[in-house]
């Protein structure tokens, strides 16, 4: 009974995604999204021809800070399944998701951090989120994983952002 509470949770919390991508405001900020996050997404999935796995999933989370100090295992294995459940990569009874399925992500993981009160717009949430995330060291560690001191591509994810929400 708890484990259908939580999947009626995250099912409802894509519903709510859903209904936000009418939301111009929120399109925009997903297509941006789209543009930053690629370089890092395809950093993470360039061993699985461009689909990125459950392992792969919580590889970037860790080094991105957002597991253990955003969000829990639990809620993010919840996530990436049900985003799974809308890819249709599967090889060897294991889920893979593509890009456009990692935006959507990045948009839920958003939705799911706990924010103080006043509680902020879904575009401020998400915004919140990818500022937390670039403070951490995740960029630094895809730099020392590709051996490059310049780190290039993936540094510059946030400054798209900056550019078009200053405050």
């Amino acid at each position: 009974m708890i484990k259908n509470n939580k999947i009626n949770e995250i099912e409802q919390k894509i519903d709510y995604l859903k209904e936000l991508q009418n939301n111009e405001e929120i399109i925009s900020l997903l297509q941006v999204i789209h543009k930053a996050f690629y370089p890092l997404f395809s950093f993470y999935t360039k061993e699985n021809e461009g689909l990125m796995s459950l392992q792969t999933f919580m590889k970037f989370t860790k080094d991105f800070e957002i597991f253990p100090y955003l969000i829990g295992k639990a809620k993010l294995n919840s996530l990436f399944n049900a985003i799974a459940q809308y890819s249709s990569f599967i090889k060897k009874n294991e889920s893979f998701i593509e890009h456009s399925l990692f935006v959507d992500l990045i948009a839920l993981m958003a939705l799911e951090m706990i924010y103080p009160e006043p509680e902020p717009t879904p575009v401020e949430k998400m915004l919140i989120f990818i500022e937390k995330i670039s403070q951490s060291g995740g960029v630094g560690k895809i730099s020392m994983r590709t051996g490059n001191n310049r780190i290039g591509n993936y540094a510059n994810f946030i400054d798209i952002f900056k550019t078009i929400y200053p405050g």
